[in-house]
């Protein structure tokens, strides 16, 4: 019987985001490229469910869902995969028990941002690591007491290169960090000729998922508060400049500075909406 992992995160209701999709399928591709069977846990609740107008819906009918099953088919994931939902009480893909004996059998438990929160089946891994992708705001949050993600973990892997090195302000939390990068399968990215590129582009949130961060006298703020400082870019140079931003309409201001300055603004709903569109943008 080959080793066996189980890699926990957030991709159903990150649906249309398809470099976000990437995060996992790296991961998932590159442990059965090395030879490992892999299991993908996921969780939805009935509040996050959308159908195709963006209106709540059951499960059954959700886009949620059907992203989900399109992306594991795609990457030959079909069949490797679970995704919890209403409170961990169902699961779609394998039963509760099921995912209950792989967990148990598996050698580790890889849990994205401690994403995957069911206390029983944390229980039955024989070892739970929490993998950081959002270094910084995890340790602060951890440190002034508002939230606590890493909480159940034996190990603790970040992205964040320099945590536990002298000058870096991002506290340890009393952990022993792993750092590493994020992984990437270079079949899934064969080399493309030069083509000229006709713009520089860039992707992304205006302002992510989370508010700003006061610690130890400094705020640390969003996208949004850095990009500004940057945004007379395209004028001053002369280049061309494409952006695929999640960026909301009430967002006038903004929206008026990126406009005066020459970026081309373009929906990302539309160009990285699943992973071979984000591949085929960059």
């Amino acid at each position: 019987m080959r080793h066996s992992i189980v890699i926990a995160g957030s991709l159903a209701q990150k649906l249309g985001q398809g470099g976000f999709t990437w995060v996992f399928l790296q991961l998932l591709l590159g442990f059965r490229r090395l030879g490992w069977e892999v299991l993908f846990l996921d969780r939805l609740e009935p509040e996050m469910c959308v159908d195709v107008a963006g209106q709540p819906c059951a499960l059954e009918a959700s886009c949620n869902l059907r992203y989900l099953k399109q992306v594991m088919t795609q990457y030959g994931l079909d069949g490797a995969f679970a995704l919890a939902y209403q409170r961990y009480d169902r699961f779609e893909g394998f039963t509760r028990a099921e995912v209950l004996k792989r967990v148990r059998e598996s050698e580790l438990f890889l849990n994205i941002m401690g994403f995957f929160e069911d206390a029983e089946i944390m229980a039955a891994a024989p070892r739970r690591v929490f993998y950081d992708i959002d270094p910084g705001f995890t340790q602060m949050w951890q440190d002034l007491g508002l939230c606590d993600l890493l909480r159940g973990h034996d190990d603790f892997v970040t992205v964040g290169e320099n945590i536990g090195q002298p000058g870096c302000s991002i506290p340890t939390c009393g952990r022993n960090w792993i750092r590493t990068r994020h992984p990437i399968v270079l079949e899934q990215w064969p080399a493309q000729p030069d083509a000229g590129g006709r713009q520089f582009t860039d992707i992304g949130a205006w302002r992510g998922p989370y508010g700003t961060v006061e610690y130890l006298g400094r705020v640390y703020g969003l996208r949004a508060h850095e990009f500004r400082k940057f945004a007379t870019l395209p004028r001053l140079s002369g280049q061309p400049f494409e952006i695929a931003f999640d960026i909301n309409p009430t967002e006038v201001k903004d929206l008026a500075l990126l406009a005066e300055n020459n970026w081309r603004l373009i929906d990302p709903k539309v160009v990285v909406a699943d992973p071979s569109a984000y591949q085929n943008y960059l």
